[in-house]
């Protein structure tokens, strides 16, 4: 296995953010929530679409639309559905363009995406939103870290439900060269507990990387336990923590899944060979080991997120990596025993294309509620740095934006992401896959050419599950960041014509699913002038 960039903050799904183009430009770009689905989806990448879930609303934001404070070039990297239907998202921008420095957000959304609240840290010299969850009474807690007194600390805001800070709970016993960091937060509805991971004892601020922006590279991964009637009225400190631990050689603990009646997994993230992609399972009721922690990088590649079935017998754990026998880098799915952590399988999901050229890179995973399989979130792109590494056609088609030859792909240049969505079942099998970015609809739908392409570039950065089977996918856009919901009520996005493309898999222990097939031209886009002015910014090339 090949993990590509396991230190390195992975902006590379937006770096051509809104501050690099044009005020104009971005104003046509940044066109919020509307009626339509605002969906452009690529056949041609695609397979089975038929059967997929459909866009039901897909609204996008700027910054500024985003009434989030200061906070600029926000990135979000979670997300949940709330009790109402409506949903929470949070991540990070900058403090001021340019600024060295993060600010956390958090934003809330109605059940059709029109921006009910924002709220930004406002806090200085760095700080992140990393996960929400929705306590019963309808706030919210955000889960991260702030810097404090020159001290990164774990830490846990309280949103009421109309998003109004109650309180920044920072006390968890970190300190001066002892920092730490909160990655996600997870409440247990049925024992009403709470389970943070993250980090602590990592002797700087240096690349305090986290979710899709990447990964820390040192720290002691952590979990701890509170209950739920912790986080009450005042905020809770370390001697609220019902208990914790931690595991030397490894840098973070990426998610918590409880299951069962007594057992909670962790998914463990380590720079060393096989600690990439790390599960412990733990006794819920003291934090003991039940089993692990066990290793799967050699075998899976860079683990970033699980989820657990709904028969409880199973952990589905995604990435990205390299396959035995595969080259590039593709979406890595994972299935392990709960019991006691024999792997199943790993199998390779992709977009298509040119795999020396073409990344794919998976960031969540949902179990959906009516228990027909699992929804992974992933982004599909030229990673920005990728053409200089190649050599010969590979590297002209590259630096032309050509990752793929079949007929009717269009050409996207580096750094110009799709959202790529897929669906399996209980033993990996591909159900469909579908691969959209945000289509503008603000009077700037026209078409460029004969086929009708849209450039803007949209990446999946989390997936959450919604009601009745539906999925919640948190993306992040060149302008700001977005959500779509994919459902069996949506209808299909604007493709300019029918068809999807075929797919076979590889059926052994350690598979990849292979994109074959025809495609038919895209849909109506942007105007020309809209267009000429995004090529000209570098933000895609045909």
């Amino acid at each position: 296995i090949s993990n590509t960039s396991l230190t390195t903050q992975k902006k590379h799904l937006q770096k051509m953010k809104l501050a690099f183009l044009p005020a104009t430009l971005a104003a046509l770009l940044a066109s919020g929530a509307s009626a339509g689905p605002n969906t452009y989806t690529y056949p041609v990448k695609s397979i089975n679409l038929s059967s997929a879930l459909k866009p039901e609303y897909y609204g996008a934001y700027s910054s500024d639309e985003l009434s989030v404070g200061r906070t600029t070039d926000v990135h979000a990297v979670h997300g949940i559905q709330t009790s109402t239907g409506a949903s929470v998202l949070v991540g990070k921008g900058d403090e001021a363009e340019g600024s060295q420095y993060s600010d956390a957000f958090a934003v809330g959304l109605s059940s059709t995406s029109a921006k009910v609240w924002g709220w930004g840290s406002n806090s200085a010299n760095g700080d992140a939103a990393n996960s929400v969850a929705e306590l019963s009474s309808g706030d919210f807690l955000v889960a991260g870290w702030r810097t404090v007194g020159g001290i990164g600390k774990r830490s846990v805001t309280k949103l009421s439900s109309s998003g109004s800070e109650l309180y920044t709970a920072t006390d968890f016993g970190d300190s001066s060269a002892s920092h730490g960091a909160y990655e996600m937060i997870v409440l247990d509805s049925s024992s009403n507990n709470v389970y943070v991971t993250g980090l602590n004892k990592k002797s700087d601020l240096e690349e305090m990387a986290f979710k899709s922006y990447g990964n820390v590279p040192s720290g002691t991964a952590i979990i701890e336990k509170l209950p739920a009637s912790a986080f009450g009225a005042s905020a809770p400190t370390s001697s609220s923590v019902t208990w914790s631990r931690e595991f030397s050689g490894y840098s973070t603990a990426k998610t918590a899944v409880p299951f069962g009646s007594d057992k909670v997994a962790v998914q463990l993230y380590g720079e060393d060979g096989g600690k990439s992609a790390a599960v412990v399972v733990l006794n819920a009721n003291d934090g003991s080991i039940v089993w692990g922690p066990s290793n799967y990088g050699n075998d899976h590649g860079e683990g970033t997120d699980m989820t657990v079935s709904t028969d409880g017998s199973a952990l589905i754990m995604v990435g990205h990596g390299t396959g035995s026998g595969e080259v590039g880098l593709s979406g890595r799915v994972t299935k392990i025993s709960t019991s006691d952590g024999t792997r199943s399988w790993s199998k390779s999901f992709n977009v298509g294309g040119n795999a020396n050229i073409i990344y794919n890179e998976c960031w969540g995973v949902a179990a959906l509620e009516d228990g027909t399989g699992f929804g992974v979130s992933c982004g599909a792109g030229i990673e920005g740095d990728k053409c200089e590494q190649l050599s010969g056609q590979d590297k002209s088609d590259c630096n032309a934006g050509i990752g793929d030859r079949r007929a009717g792909a269009k050409p996207r240049g580096k750094d110009n992401w799709q959202s790529f969505v897929f669906k399996i079942d209980g033993e990996g099998t591909l159900l469909w896959q579908r691969v959209d970015s945000y289509k503008c609809n603000n009077g700037c739908a026209a078409n460029i050419d004969a086929s009708g392409f849209d450039p803007s570039s949209s990446a999946a950065e989390w997936i959450f599950p919604g009601t009745g089977g539906d999925l919640g996918i948190v993306t992040d856009e060149v302008f700001g960041l977005g959500v779509l919901m994919l459902g069996t009520d949506g209808t299909e996005a604007d493709t300019g014509g029918g068809g999807d493309s075929g797919g076979n898999e590889d059926e052994d222990g350690d598979e990849e699913t292979n994109v074959d097939g025809g495609a038919d031209k895209l849909g109506a886009s942007l105007s020309g002038i809209f267009w000429l002015a995004l090529a000209s910014a570098g933000v895609f090339a045909l």
